[in-house]
């Protein structure tokens, strides 16, 4: 049985529209930050190929090991990524990623408004929630997309039902209703591989609408919509693999082994990492008691639920499926809480504190996940790659590369095509399952490693290079074939000993200091000879002229001064370090 509307309370009920405009604007605000992912940038780079070239890219450009064709289904939102790269620069990534949690609030706002008139305090209650237990995916990611598409489509839906409620809508209102689908389905298809869950929703309504007299003659206009959806979502140009390809990669064991986001969600997670998802909740189950019917939003909300358990990525579609009842639940406490209370606030007074109370928290939240250095415009330097890139522009060796797998997105945004890529987050774009996942085992396995480089003739490789004292890749490190050319906080750059890259080699090589064992030599400088001393010693300044927001340099520093009796210097060069792993959130532990 429907329940009654609910009544009006001593507060006014309105759209609120300034006030809910500054809460998109602010909830931009809280979501912009440097940027550390790294299917940004190949993302980016490919846009900039496809706004050069005019054309999606047939075969892959940026890649040494991939020959086979690609199928690329993203291309408007890549075409964006360039865009704003493009216009403003180092900051433009981090400018995209508030556009799009902007973005994201404004189409949660839109899920909210159907079908009763809720207050406007309700609906900003409830973004906040959502936004709060989503941002853990936040940042310039083609998925935020997807998360906004979902709540207008469950804003169409809504309202094409409440028009059945309401009126006998007609063939042209059915039309509008197909045609808004089409468009939001078309949009879909080129920016992100999640519209396979568009049908999937529509199913759901159309069963929904089905069981409810008042609705029953929508049901067959949600499975036109249905298939129209699915001819929608495969007009892009990577066609049906659009849909083929949609939970290729949730479905994989290998992926969900080497990738947390990849895993169903857990009560450890929830926990540890997003909390904010249980008070939404129950707002939820709140608000499905106070509308107690089977509508199109409930099995939205139904079809989203279900998704985290397939991967914990999937949270926000969930979240965005519950902001409608949780508007409604806010709703129903503003009404008790008026009516016992009796108090009114004036307008813009109670705007303040129903603003202050959204946005806070969303801003709070933000700047407790992230350390200090990430707060900000530009790219967090100490977790992408970008001195290593850097030198490698600068001076490139000759032949072919290899990177760690979470390196080959920067790496190609910075060097491809000239210099290209051994593999990057891309999947199975251009890359078969067997490669991608004998690359992941590659980077812990040195036999494994040897194999590719021989058979792909790597002949040098940016490896990952993120501890104290580095124990990943020893082969690599410690091979009298390899020599070491750079190295940071992040990665290093090793190139094979052949006679086109001797001079680099010459140049530019560290023959004392590596990161693999530079700290327990610096701890004893005293057993080294005096040339050896003064090589090392030598080859420390320079890894702080290198990378003079490397922690391990100025730790290294830090530890060769003490060693000199320059015990002031050494303070100082450690107090350094501590710094930058305070606006890191690292620890550095370093007794002089």
């Amino acid at each position: 049985m429907d329940a009654a509307p609910p009544a009006t309370g001593p507060t006014e009920r309105g759209p609120g529209t300034g006030w809910l405009a500054l809460l998109c604007v602010l909830a931009g605000l809280a979501g912009t930050f440097r940027v550390f992912d790294f299917d940004a940038f190949w993302h980016t780079r490919t846009g900039r190929w496809i706004w050069e070239h005019r054309a999606v890219p047939l075969r892959d450009p940026f890649a040494h090991t991939s020959d086979g064709p690609l199928r690329y289904t993203e291309a408007l939102a890549q075409l964006v990524f360039h865009l704003f790269d493009r216009v403003f620069g180092g900051f433009g990534l981090s400018l995209l990623g508030g556009a799009l949690a902007g973005a994201f609030a404004a189409a949660v706002l839109l899920a909210t408004a159907r079908p009763e008139r809720l207050r406007w305090e309700s609906r900003a209650v409830a973004v906040a929630c959502v936004f709060l237990a989503s941002s853990f995916r936040f940042g310039p990611k083609t998925e935020l997309i997807s998360f906004s598409l979902w709540a207008v489509l469950t804003h169409l839906v809504s309202r094409h039902e409440e028009a059945a409620e309401t009126s006998a809508p007609g063939v042209r209102d059915h039309a509008r209703f197909l045609v808004a689908v089409a468009a939001l389905s078309f949009l879909w298809g080129n920016c992100h591989r999640a519209g396979g869950l568009v049908p999937f929703g529509l199913g759901a309504v159309a069963v929904a609408w089905a069981l409810r007299a008042a609705t029953r003659p929508l049901a067959p206009v949600a499975v036109g919509a249905l298939l129209v959806s699915v001819f929608a979502l495969t007009l892009n140009s990577g066609g049906a693999y659009y849909f083929l390809s949609t939970f290729a990669v949730t479905t994989r064991a290998t992926f969900a082994a080497n990738f947390a986001q990849q895993r169903p969600v857990s009560w450890e997670f929830l926990v540890d990492v997003d909390p904010w998802v249980f008070p939404l909740v129950a707002l939820f189950l709140l608000g499905a008691l106070v509308r107690r019917r089977l509508d199109a939003s409930l099995a939205l909300a139904v079809t989203s639920l279900s998704l985290p358990f397939v991967s914990l990525r999937f949270i926000p579609f969930a979240a965005v499926g519950m902001a409608p009842f949780a508007a409604r639940a806010v709703d129903a406490l503003i009404d008790r809480g008026a009516a016992a209370t009796r108090l009114r606030l004036p307008s813009i007074a109670r705007g303040v504190v129903v603003l202050s109370a959204a946005a806070l928290p969303m801003a709070a939240q933000q700047v407790a996940r992230h350390a200090p250095s990430i707060v900000g415009l530009g790219v967090v330097r100490w977790r992408v790659p970008v001195g290593a890139a850097d030198f490698l522009r600068q001076h490139p060796p000759v032949g072919r590369m290899w990177n760690s797998y979470d390196f080959g997105g920067y790496l190609m945004y910075a060097l491809a095509p000239g210099q290209k890529v051994f593999v990057d987050g891309r999947y199975d774009t251009p890359y078969s399952q067997a490669f991608v996942e004998e690359s992941i085992l590659a980077q812990t396995d040195d036999s494994v490693l040897a194999r590719q480089f021989e058979r792909f003739g790597v002949t040098y490789a940016v490896i990952a290079c993120s501890r104290l004292e580095e124990t990943r890749y020893p082969w690599l490190l410690s091979s009298p074939e390899w020599g070491l050319v750079y190295f940071d906080d992040v990665a290093a750059v090793v190139v094979k000993r052949t006679k086109e890259n001797a001079p680099l080699l010459a140049a530019h090589e560290y023959r004392a200091v590596s990161p693999r064992d530079a700290i327990r030599r610096a701890s004893s400088l005293a057993g080294l000879t005096g040339e050896q001393r003064a090589l090392f010693e030598q080859e420390v300044e320079r890894a702080v002229r290198d990378a003079p927001d490397s922690i391990r340099a100025h730790v290294l520093r830090a530890l060769v001064l003490r060693a000199r009796g320059e015990l002031e210097a050494a303070k100082r060069e450690a107090e350094t370090a501590r710094a930058l792993g305070r606006s890191r959130r690292v620890s550095v532990d370093l007794r002089l």
